[in-house]
């Protein structure tokens, strides 16, 4: 049954309100005013809101611009009832994100074909989002490419990973991905954490099967590569700070480039124009370091805690990735930063029992 929720101060009118979608099969709730709106929201989360414009208090627009605001109520259909009639007033109401609009008096009809429009377009956004999410997850399943001898929970483990993060993205985040083309980023990212989620990518894996590789010539490669496929780069400059260029470490090559290339691209991104990136290498007695500094304009601590979570679809999943990658291989990734000062990433992994040459 959908649930209606009716936010109107003139009593008689919410109650009748009320009544009408009562008998026309709705389960209808409703608030004095906007405040009381809000907080019922974030606890029954309505199918529709159904909101007057001018109430004592806050008004309508401050309801929506509440609902809009946040993550859990942002996408309710929401349907204005308002006694304003003008051009502007009604463009307002649009712009602000109001789904549509009814001018008192309205008819009992006008009131229902509204709220089943609002759910018919919702089910159907609803519908076109599932069949994206299940494209998209036989899609990373097919390139996650399980060895032939792995067992059947390893494989239930890596489908439960990805449909967990893609059932957890947005139409709006997928729209704006795949029109920035990055959709084939994120089927990556994603297909490559499923592996360390099904410990099919795995430190003690690592240990026993990864390879010697050259650090240097690794991310060199990778700024090469990055730089060819970012707008931006041609207007930053690269400094570098080069020391034990030999120095190799333990792990997946696949694995440690798209690390590397994460923190490239972070760097990179958030760079001003005319910035300086400096990327670092160097080795202490047991462990490799890598690290990229920029002149961007910083995080907050709450920022970084967000860029390092596993649950930041909306601001990528770049560094949350490279910190896994840096783990499964024994070591760890670190950020330093602070607003207006800048970002520095660096990661630090255990160093190969022998050393690889940087050039042939």
């Amino acid at each position: 049954m959908t649930r209606v929720l009716v936010i109107e101060d003139e009593k008689e009118i919410r109650e009748n309100i009320i009544e009408l979608l009562t008998m026309s099969g709705f389960e209808a709730q409703g608030a004095s005013n906007g405040e009381r709106g809000i907080k019922i929201m974030q606890i029954e989360q309505p199918d529709v809101v159904v909101c007057d414009i001018m109430m004592d208090g806050m008004d309508g627009f401050g309801v929506l611009q509440s609902v809009r605001s946040d993550v859990e109520t942002a996408d309710i259909p929401f349907i204005f009832l308002t006694a304003l009639s003008s051009h502007d007033d009604l463009r307002l109401g649009m712009t602000s994100g109001a789904d549509d609009y009814l001018t008192k008096p309205f008819s009992s009809e006008d009131l229902i074909d509204a709220i089943h429009a609002r759910i018919d377009r919702l089910n159907k956004t609803q519908d076109r989002l599932t069949h994206r999410q299940t494209q998209l997850i036989n899609k990373i399943f097919d390139q996650v490419n399980l060895p032939d001898e792995v067992s059947d929970e390893v494989t239930q483990r890596a489908m439960q990973s990805i449909t967990d993060r893609i059932h957890r993205m947005s139409d709006d985040y997928l729209t704006v991905c795949d029109k920035d083309l990055k959709l084939e980023r994120v089927t990556e990212q994603v297909a490559l954490l499923a592996k360390m989620d099904a410990n099919i990518l795995s430190y003690e894996r690592i240990v026993r099967d990864g390879d010697a590789i050259n650090m240097y010539a690794t991310w060199t490669a990778c700024i090469k590569e990055t730089i060819a496929t970012l707008e931006n780069a041609d207007y930053v400059t690269v400094m570098t700070d080069e020391n034990n260029l030999d120095a190799a470490v333990c792990g997946d090559y696949d694995a440690l480039t798209m690390a590397f290339n994460e923190i490239l691209i972070n760097a990179f991104q958030h760079s001003s124009y005319n910035g300086v990136i400096t990327i670092a290498q160097w080795a202490t007695r047991d462990h490799a370091w890598f690290s990229v500094t920029d002149s961007g304009s910083g995080m907050s601590a709450d920022h970084v805690r967000l860029l390092l979570s596993d649950d930041n679809f909306e601001v990528g999943l770049g560094l949350t990735l490279a910190k896994r990658i840096a783990e499964v291989h024994g070591g760890d990734l670190r950020i330093d930063s602070a607003p207006n000062q800048g970002t520095i990433v660096a990661i630090r992994l255990p160093l190969a029992k022998v050393e690889v040459p940087a050039h042939g």
